[in-house]
């Protein structure tokens, strides 16, 4: 598991990105992958999971009620895995929530909510 941290964090980070030269703001940039790493990104060796999911013992949210909008999709459609089973109510707007970490563009945060 460490050496695919270290193969990640070198594919999708560091060749990717000007390293500064001061320590500090090094530093800086690391931890906000490694925070991203850790709690938005899943990872298909647990399942989809976070490692903070894991290391914390929370619900996995791959795995809590989805948002549907689409009103004739097979509620048990297999389009992911694992199967997420859709909520109850259908939401007439949903909110597409795209931020990021640190405000680096290669570490997205993905919020899917209803709007009022």
């Amino acid at each position: 598991m460490i050496e695919r941290f270290f193969r990640s964090t070198k594919e999708e980070f560091l060749r990717c990105v000007l390293i500064p030269l001061h320590l500090a703001d090094a530093r800086r940039h690391v931890s906000f992958y490694v925070s991203w790493f850790n709690q938005h990104r899943p990872h298909q060796g647990l399942a989809g999971r976070t490692p903070d999911e894991i290391y914390f013992n929370l619900a996995p949210a791959n795995e809590a009620p989805r948002i549907e909008p689409r009103p004739h999709w097979p509620t048990h459609s297999p389009c992911a895995s694992p199967l997420a089973p859709p909520r109850v109510e259908r939401p007439e707007k949903i909110e597409l929530i795209v931020s990021f970490l640190g405000d680096d563009k290669r570490l997205p945060v993905i919020e899917l909510k209803t709007a009022a």
